[in-house]
């Protein structure tokens, strides 16, 4: 009887790591690309640094988060140097859309050099959580790290931006000073939008 349920409990153990460790099984790398599935929420993450802004060593920090994300929404992160797009707005729309469909619940956060600014933006359902304000208060929070005062410490801006996304989708409080900075917002596919210009070197 004991043999028996030893057995029993070895399984079960198995079978519980087995899923834990598979929860992201379809994990892929292109070039400048890293990007998974969480199998319980079918939500995506995707890291696009094609401006090379993140060091290979440390960007396992920063999926680390954008998985965290994954329970609650889709999520992207992408560095740029050149687009076509006249924006940065238009430039992250496009990319979200086109990575996860027009309206998906899910957040962009971008640091463009074409036009010097950073980007957070949430689509769907997730703008409910992060509006406007909350939007405007985490890049006012962490803008200063993409600056030459905090010599272009794009991971530092992008794992603290992140940090507060997930904090605010799991129903925590984030620092929220009078904002810097303006906010849009595309009523149209409940798109929320913060900008922040961010003047330095684009290498």
């Amino acid at each position: 009887m004991c043999s028996a349920l030893f057995t029993l409990f070895l399984l079960v153990t198995i079978l519980v790591l087995s899923s834990s460790s598979n929860v992201y099984a379809t994990e892929t790398a292109t070039n400048y690309n890293l990007s998974g599935t969480n199998k319980s929420t079918g939500y995506e993450y995707i890291l696009e640094d094609s401006a090379n802004f993140i060091d290979d060593a440390v960007k396992g920090k920063l999926i680390s988060q954008m998985k965290k994300t994954t329970e609650y929404c889709n999520i992207a992160v992408v560095t740029t140097t050149s687009h076509p797009y006249g924006s940065t707005e238009s430039y992250a729309v496009n990319t979200f859309e086109g990575y996860f469909g027009t309206g998906a619940n899910g957040v962009i956060f971008v640091i463009d050099r074409d036009l010097n600014e950073i980007y957070l933006a949430c689509e769907g359902s997730t703008q409910r959580t992060i509006p406007n304000s909350k939007c405007n208060s985490i890049c006012d929070n962490t803008y200063i790290y993409a600056t030459s005062s905090h010599d272009y410490d794009y991971f530092t801006c992008c794992t603290e931006t992140i940090d507060q996304v997930n904090t605010v989708l799991a129903g925590g409080h984030i620092s929220q000073f009078k904002h810097l900075y303006r906010s849009r917002c595309r009523h149209d596919f409940l798109l929320c939008i913060c900008i922040i210009p961010v003047k330095g070197p684009q290498g």
